[in-house]
């Protein structure tokens, strides 16, 4: 089983902990935690090879949505979004299910096992990768 590299972008460091101890009960994974938007879109243009990206939307400097936008337009890695709110509030994430089918939208608060059941379709996807470049 490949380790995931998933960049956390979320101001809560208590939801970045949450989130970290979620997957590693499931999978092996290496983290690059960001604090606000902006850097974790320095973070997407430094590291090119994230497996998941963990956003919540509401973040001081860019929020979510410029988050997505850039990794849409760039990388296109699986994306997870967390919010109080309902995907339909933000009009950026309108075509969230069609530009990639790994993404997923979380309503706070959330099911673990709903986070789980996703990762482990990205885990599959990374390890099928994985095994057909060998």
């Amino acid at each position: 089983m490949k380790k995931l590299k998933v960049l956390i972008a979320d101001d809560e460091e208590f939801l970045q902990e949450i989130y970290e101890m979620i997957l590693e009960t499931e999978h092996p994974c290496q983290f690059v935690r960001v604090a606000n938007g902006d850097e974790a879109i320095a973070a997407l243009k430094e590291h090119l090879d994230f497996d998941l990206i963990i956003s919540d939307y509401n973040m001081p400097g860019a929020n979510g949505g410029k988050i997505y936008l850039f990794n849409k337009e760039h990388q296109n890695v699986p994306f997870f979004l967390f919010s109080a709110g309902e995907l339909s509030d933000y009009p950026e994430f309108s075509d969230f299910q069609s530009t990639n089918n790994l993404n997923h939208f979380f309503s706070k608060p959330f099911n673990e096992n709903t986070l789980l059941e996703a990762t482990n379709l990205i885990q599959k996807k990374v390890d099928q990768m994985n095994s057909s470049s060998l």
